[in-house]
């Protein structure tokens, strides 16, 4: 489920706008200096041997790595531009390359929204790394991982609402169709961790807590009042233990 919700997370944010337009334009670059052996030769040269990340068709699993690709060799890219073996090269003077060197160069907003992609999306790649970890025990951290994934979101944008409000619509539209369930919110809330860090009147789902928690002290009682009757009436027959149990 949780490589399911990573997907459709993932797809719904880059049909959005500001994600769309910075991957194309990635994809863009990328396409055109894998798509030559000097340039890509030049590429590496200014980037110590970096590699880009390009988009696959099922791009939601590598846009991460492509937002994060293009922030890295940010420098390298823009040297490699503005360099002496980038001009006097064929490639500058053709449709082609001018381009991918309008973009590095002198499109700002591009490197802009580069860094506001990698700031949306690095939150939640955290959260789905840990959801699908098997090194703890995940489903007490599910509820908590997912609030903080949006908390780190909006403190990465500074808090500013018109940044963040949109992306975390799109998670709360995924997360309570795919993975919110009542069961994470109980874990959550009686994980012997959190105990000092929460107050009862202060949590959010306190109704989905108590509909778990009654179920479980409900099944317990059940269990007791079984146990109390075996230990008195010892011998009575199987049916009559059910029947007592029953009234009780």
């Amino acid at each position: 489920m949780c490589g399911t919700l990573y997907c459709l997370m993932f797809s719904d944010l880059g049909k959005t706008p500001i994600f769309k337009q910075t991957l194309e334009r990635a994809k863009n670059i990328a396409v055109f200096l894998y798509r030559h052996q000097r340039v890509i030769d030049l590429f590496r040269k200014f980037t110590k041997k970096t590699e880009l990340t390009r988009l696959t068709v099922t791009w939601f699993a590598t846009a991460y790595l492509t937002i994060k690709s293009f922030d890295e060799t940010k420098m390298g890219l823009r040297y490699m531009f503005a360099s002496k073996e980038w001009f006097t090269s064929p490639y500058s003077k053709s449709v082609g390359g001018m381009k991918p060197q309008g973009t590095c160069l002198h499109d700002k907003k591009f490197w802009k929204t580069d860094k506001y992609c990698m700031k949306v999306v690095l939150p939640l790649v955290k959260f789905l790394r840990l959801v699908d970890g098997d090194a703890k025990p995940v489903f007490g951290y599910v509820y908590e991982a997912m609030a903080r994934a949006k908390e780190e979101i909006a403190n990465n944008v500074k808090n500013v609402k018109e940044r963040y409000t949109n992306i975390w619509n799109i998670i709360d539209m995924r997360w309570d169709l795919q993975l919110c369930r009542p069961i994470h919110a109980a874990a959550f809330f009686l994980n012997p961790n959190k105990q000092s860090k929460k107050k009862v009147d202060d949590f959010l789902v306190d109704e989905d807590v108590i509909e778990v928690i009654e179920d479980d002290e409900e099944d317990e009682e059940e269990l007791q009042e079984g146990n109390m009757v075996e230990s008195d009436d010892d011998d009575e027959d199987d049916d009559e233990e059910l029947d007592i149990g029953g009234d009780e």
